[in-house]
């Protein structure tokens, strides 16, 4: 996909709602999640690896410094089936990231035409976006999972 594909993709996607709530998860299922994540290969390098694939600009990013503060496993089906049914939805794969305390995510905008859904699974964290220089804060709770638009710059800490 060349550069002017992407931004005219982008522009699309920017057209969505900024966020929408989904659903809650239970909190057993929440610690099962945790659970799982702690004691799973970390896929974060994975990840990271095509991040920007489709990205209009070279990005310069440290993957060493993310790999070391941010936990991300892909999801088992047995958890994914539960997720799903929760949600009443059907993906093509969840994860699950698990940010060290006073880490987070600079301002970064996903090259990913998909939706991506975020959950905190122990304790709201903050989820910024950035819309035409002017910053709007998500306000999260605790199992709810949120559809969140990330063809805009965002930020999560």
């Amino acid at each position: 996909m060349n550069k002017l594909e992407l931004l005219k993709r982008l522009s699309v996607l920017r057209k969505n709602p900024l966020y929408e709530q989904m659903g809650k998860l239970s909190d057993d299922l929440c610690t099962r999640l945790i659970e799982y994540a702690n004691t799973s290969d970390n896929d974060i390098r994975e990840s990271l690896s095509t991040r920007y694939a489709n990205a209009p600009t070279d990005i310069d990013e440290d993957p060493t410094n993310i790999a070391e503060n941010y936990v991300q496993v892909f999801l088992n089906d047995q958890l994914t089936k539960e997720v799903e049914d929760v949600l009443k939805i059907t993906t093509s794969q969840l994860r699950i990231g698990i940010m060290k305390p006073q880490f987070g995510l600079d301002w970064h905008l996903d090259f990913d035409p998909t939706a991506r859904l975020h959950c905190d699974l122990n304790s709201p964290s903050d989820f910024l976006f950035k819309i035409n220089n002017n910053v709007q804060r998500l306000d999260k709770e605790k199992g709810h999972v949120y559809k969140i638009n990330v063809a805009h710059y965002h930020k999560v800490y």
